[in-house]
């Protein structure tokens, strides 16, 4: 269940999604328990997974954000120039 702790899919979500309790999902995510889940579970959540990807309350990708005076510069510029990394913007701002 890699893709459960890669999105950090809550055990409660999946279980709404897959139609079962959530006693029935933290028996299949025990490893030490011999359950696996019915075929029926496990095409309800393949169903759903998309919703219960976009629905996860944290991010998945961390964006860095760009420093607000190298917007302002940009904007000030017209857009000319040479063209900074995020990195090489931030050498500008913390100089």
């Amino acid at each position: 269940m890699g893709l459960i702790s890669m999105f950090d899919l809550a055990p409660s979500a999946l279980a709404r999604a897959g139609g079962v309790s959530p006693a029935y999902v933290s028996r299949i995510l025990n490893s030490a328990d011999p359950m696996v889940g019915s075929a029926e579970f496990y095409h309800r959540l393949n169903s759903a997974l998309g919703r219960l990807i976009e629905e996860r309350h944290c991010q998945f990708f961390r964006v860095a954000p760009v420093a607000v005076r190298s917007i302002e510069r940009a904007v000030r510029d017209g857009g000319k120039g040479t063209v900074q990394t995020f990195a090489e913007s931030n050498q500008l701002e913390a100089g």
